[in-house]
C-alpha cells in the first residue's frame, strides 16, 4: 500500500513538472502547484524512509557530478556569509534566497530525476512518458495557436491561461495573444524548452527502434514530434529562438549535410529559403506584424547601438541588462554581490556609466528611482558572473561539464539500442545548454535541474552495481 501511494505521488509530481506556470494564489502570494506536489511527495518520503534516505544522499555524493553540485551549494552559503561580513543587507537577502533556492529548486528537482525516476520507472517507461509529455505540450501549443489565437475560441484561451496562469495572477504579464506559449508563461520559455529538447527529439524520432508498443501511437509520435516542435518554434514568433534552432540543427546534422552532393545542397538551400520567406510572409499577413521590415531594420542599424535599441527593443533590452551585469562583475569579480541582489544595484550602475536604454529599460529604471529595485533580463551565465563571481561560475559549469562527461561515458557501454539514442540526445542537449546559458535560461528553472538529474539517472539505470547500492 505504501509503495503504491508513493508511486502515485511521484507520477503526479512528474506530470506537474511539465506544467511549469500552473499556480494558485493564496493571500498576496502565488504558489506553483508543482512545488506543492513536490514538497508533499518529498516530505512524506522523508518521514517514511528516515535514515535510509540519508544513506542514499551519501552514496549519490560519491558520483563526481553530484560532488560538484554539492560544492556549488556549499559555495553559495559560504560566499554569502563572507558577503554578510562587509554588507549585512546583501548577506541576509542572499541567505534567504539561497535557502529557498536550494530547498525548492536544486535538491528536490534534481533528486526527482536523479534518484526517484530510476526507483519508480524503468528506463523504457520513462522514455515513453517523457516523449509523450513533449508530444502533448506541442499539440496543445498548436491547438492554442489556431483555436485560441487565430479562431478566437474563448474556451481554448481560457484553458491556456488556466494552465499557465502564474504571471497572470501576479498581475505581471503581457497577454501574448499573437504568439504561442503553450503551457508556459511566455513564448521565450517555450523556445528555451524546445531548444533544450530538440537533440533528444532528433535522436528518438530518427531511431530505428520502436518506442511505443502500440504501432499506431509509435508511428504518430515518431513521425509528428519533430514537425510539431518546429511549428511551435515558428509560432512563438521569436526570431532569435528560430535562428538558434536552425543553427543547432545544422550542427547536429552537419555530417549528413556534408555527404549531400552539390546539386542536392542547392535544391535544399532554395527550398529552405523559400520556406523561411513563406513563413515570414504568412506571419506578417495573418498577424499584421512587420517581421521582415523589423529584421531589415535590425541589420541596417546593428553598427550603432543607440539605433539598434530603437528598432529591436527585445534584443536591445537584453544587451543593456547583460552589459550592466558585466559591469557589476568587474567591480566584484571574486565572490560577486550575492544571489538576488542585482536588482538593488543595477540602477546605480546604469546611472554611473550612462548606459543607453530601451523604452523597457527606461521604464524599469523609473521604477528603480521609486522603489530602489530595478528589473534586468537574466541568463544563467550573467546571473552567475555578477552574483556569484568567477568562483561560483566555474564550479557551476564544472558541474554541467561533469554531468555531460558522465552521460558520454555511459553511452559507450549501451550498445546499439533505443536507450543509447535517448542518452546520446541527452548528452547533446547538455552540450547545447552550456551555449544557451549565454543568452537565456533562468538559474532557478525547475525543469533544468530535473534535466541535469537525468545525467545521474542514466548512470543508475545502466550501472547495476550503483543501482543495487542505492536500492
Amino acid at each position: 500500500m505504501k509503495k503504491t501511494i508513493f508511486n502515485i505521488l511521484y507520477l503526479i509530481t512528474l506530470v506537474l513538472l511539465f506544467l511549469p506556470a500552473f499556480a494558485f494564489q493564496l493571500g498576496s502570494r502565488t504558489y506553483r502547484i508543482f512545488f506543492i506536489a513536490l514538497l508533499t511527495f518529498f516530505g512524506l518520503y522523508l518521514i517514511a524512509s528516515n535514515v535510509k534516505f540519508l544513506n542514499v544522499i551519501k552514496l549519490l555524493l560519491k558520483q563526481p557530478q553530484c560532488k560538484y553540485l554539492a560544492y556549488f551549494i556549499i559555495y553559495l552559503f559560504v560566499s554569502t556569509l563572507i558577503i554578510y561580513t562587509y554588507n549585512p543587507n546583501f548577506g541576509i537577502a542572499s541567505l534567504k534566497y539561497i535557502s529557498q533556492f536550494a530547498l525548492l529548486y536544486i535538491i528536490p528537482c534534481y533528486l526527482l530525476s536523479a534518484y526517484f525516476t530510476p526507483k519508480f520507472l524503468t528506463f523504457d517507461k520513462f522514455m515513453k512518458f517523457y516523449l509523450s509529455a513533449l508530444f502533448l505540450i506541442f499539440v496543445f501549443g498548436l491547438i492554442e495557436y489556431f483555436g485560441g489565437r487565430v479562431m478566437g475560441i474563448s474556451f481554448i484561451n481560457n484553458l491556456q491561461q488556466f494552465l499557465a496562469n502564474e504571471r497572470l495572477i501576479m498581475k505581471d504579464v503581457i497577454l501574448y495573444y499573437q504568439r504561442l506559449t503553450s503551457v508556459f508563461a511566455e513564448p521565450s520559455w517555450l523556445g528555451n524548452f524546445i531548444f533544450l529538447n530538440f537533440p533528444i527529439i532528433y535522436k528518438c524520432c530518427g531511431s530505428k527502434f520502436r518506442i511505443f508498443d502500440n504501432p499506431l501511437i509509435n508511428i504518430v509520435i515518431k513521425r509528428t514530434l519533430m514537425p510539431l516542435a518546429w511549428l511551435n518554434i515558428i509560432f512563438t514568433k521569436s526570431p532569435i529562438w528560430l535562428l538558434f534552432c536552425i543553427i543547432q540543427a545544422i550542427i547536429i546534422f552537419r555530417k549528413e549535410i556534408l555527404k549531400i552532393n552539390a546539386k542536392k545542397i542547392i535544391i535544399v538551400t532554395i527550398i529552405s529559403v523559400l520556406f523561411c520567406i513563406i513563413t515570414l510572409y504568412y506571419i506578417d499577413t495573418l498577424m499584421h506584424l512587420p517581421q521582415i521590415e523589423r529584421l531589415t531594420k535590425v541589420i541596417n542599424n546593428f553598427s550603432k547601438f543607440e539605433d539598434l535599441l530603437e528598432v529591436e527593443v527585445s534584443l536591445g533590452t537584453r544587451i543593456v541588462s547583460f552589459y550592466t551585469q558585466l559591469l557589476v562583475f568587474i567591480e566584484h569579480p571574486i565572490l560577486g554581490i550575492g544571489l538576488n541582489n542585482i536588482a538593488d544595484v543595477a540602477g546605480d550602475f546604469i546611472t554611473k556609466y550612462s548606459i543607453p536604454m530601451t523604452t523597457e529599460n527606461y521604464k524599469n529604471y523609473l521604477i528603480y528611482l521609486q522603489t530602489g529595485k530595478m528589473h534586468l533580463n537574466v541568463s544563467t551565465f550573467y546571473t552567475l558572473i555578477a552574483q556569484t563571481g568567477v568562483i561560483g561560475t566555474l564550479i557551476y559549469y564544472a558541474f554541467i561539464a561533469k554531468s555531460t562527461k558522465v552521460v558520454k561515458s555511459t553511452i559507450k557501454n549501451l550498445g546499439n539500442s533505443l536507450a543509447k539514442d535517448f542518452s546520446s540526445g541527452l548528452y547533446t542537449s547538455l552540450c547545447f545548454y552550456i551555449v544557451m546559458t549565454l543568452y537565456e535560461t533562468v538559474l532557478a528553472m525547475p525543469f533544468n535541474w530535473f534535466f541535469f538529474g537525468l545525467a545521474t539517472a542514466v548512470t543508475l539505470y545502466f550501472n547495476k552495481h550503483k543501482e543495487k547500492q542505492l536500492y
